[in-house]
């Protein structure tokens, strides 16, 4: 069997470990990157040297690092869900007689079946202007939630479906007046 790649390079294959599978690092990637601290003079992204007081050598390396770690956290969640679009209704104009199963993760988005994506998005980490960073994130933590009602739809899905929801909710509101 075939571990999985190395995190910082993505080339080489990880060090095995005898109890839990696999190290996260490959053996040229851990003995160049053996101590964070202010002392160690590598880029943590692209191992290059560094100022010893800044954790990266430049502002694309920091980058890089943050679009790396939101790429980790969609395709954990996206995994997650089933990898695929799941919506199943014939009426579906995006697919009409088959089930959909777009599985391009950029062509995904996850829709709250129980309609508390805004909850979601709030929880920890609005900066000063309101937005949100990685919601990515956000959705990981919200799977350890049993029940958590969300599941995985192409962006077409989800536009029928929230279109459908919200001609619900005007019918209803004008039936109450």
């Amino acid at each position: 069997m075939k571990g999985p790649i190395c995190n910082i390079c993505d080339r080489r294959p990880a060090r095995e470990h005898p109890v839990v599978g696999w190290y996260k690092l490959c053996e040229l990637c851990r003995s160049r990157r053996k101590s964070f601290g202010a002392n160690n003079p590598i880029c943590g992204q692209c191992l290059g040297p560094k100022t010893p007081t800044e954790r990266f050598c430049s502002t694309v390396c920091k980058r890089a690092n943050v679009r790396k770690g939101k790429k980790k956290n969609k395709d954990r969640v996206v995994n997650a869900l089933g990898g695929k679009c799941s919506c199943r209704s014939r009426q579906c104009p995006a697919h009409r007689a088959k089930e959909c199963g777009i599985s391009h993760i950029d062509l995904l988005t996850v829709e709250h079946t129980r309609r508390n994506g805004n909850q979601i998005r709030r929880n920890n980490g609005r900066n000063k202007q309101g937005r949100s960073g990685n919601i990515w994130s956000r959705y990981g933590r919200a799977l350890d939630v049993p029940g958590h009602g969300m599941r995985l739809l192409c962006h077409n899905c989800h536009h029928w479906v929230e279109s459908k929801r919200f001609k619900a909710d005007i019918k209803s509101r004008e039936g109450v007046k």
